[in-house]
């Protein structure tokens, strides 16, 4: 009798065990069921186009560049361009607006504008060279207040010309934005000093408050005309 209640209890146990065993089984298959539907279901979103990619919704991108112009700013662009020189030229359908300096045979620092027909606007950054003897310009050296100086080596080739009178011209001109990190410091300086270096001498300049003012004036002329430019 004790080996007849021995036998039942090991099948009982079997069965509870098996139960059991069978149990797992059933909740691991449905698990796996569920993930693979909601994988299939990502994978056919995904495909569909119909997928949407979260992009950040802070400041972060928004503040890469300026900010729209206040009221104040906008009356200040609308006075400061009429103090513009303006040229049009009618084959390329451009508005050139430049400062004051830009008209004479100094040697200089200055922005300048151009916009198409088309509302495209864009800003340019000329260093002007102007003297009797050639230089022949590699690099700048700036100096931005009491920070140490920085080198400025041109992107493109320095234009070289010379005048009637035997005075000749070294000319770096290049996109503003290309330099917009260095030109933000020099604009927000207080006297920046300037030095074109060439293998046959060097040319000091000093951008005073004066000077810098000017050429914030035409940075704030350009925003005016749908320019865009960026705050680092």
């Amino acid at each position: 009798m004790s080996s007849l209640n021995l036998q039942m209890n090991n099948k009982t146990k079997y069965f509870r065990q098996e139960k059991k065993t069978s149990g797992c089984a059933w909740a691991a298959l449905i698990f796996g069921g569920i993930m693979l539907v909601v994988f299939i279901g990502g994978l056919i979103q995904l495909c569909s186009g119909s997928y949407k990619v979260r992009i950040p919704t802070s400041n972060a991108l928004t503040e890469r560049n300026l900010p729209a112009l206040t009221e104040d700013e906008v009356q200040d662009a609308k006075r400061l361009i009429n103090n513009l020189l303006v040229n049009k030229d009618d084959i390329e359908e451009i508005t050139w607006y430049s400062p004051n300096v830009a008209d004479g045979y100094k040697t200089t620092v200055y922005l300048y504008i151009g916009k198409k027909a088309t509302g495209e606007t864009w800003l340019r950054w000329k260093i002007r060279y102007y003297g009797d003897d050639w230089l022949f310009i590699r690099k700048y050296r700036i100096k931005i207040d009491q920070a140490d100086a920085t080198t400025l080596l041109p992107m493109a080739e320095i234009k070289r010309d010379t005048g009637s009178s035997g005075s000749v011209w070294e000319t770096f001109d290049e996109p503003a934005k290309e330099h917009a990190h260095l030109l933000n410091q020099i604009l927000a300086s207080t006297i920046t000093y300037l030095r074109m270096e060439g293998t046959e001498g060097v040319k000091d300049i000093e951008l005073g408050s004066v000077h810098l003012q000017h050429m914030r004036d035409v940075l704030l002329v350009y925003r005016y005309l749908g320019g865009v430019w960026s705050a680092k």
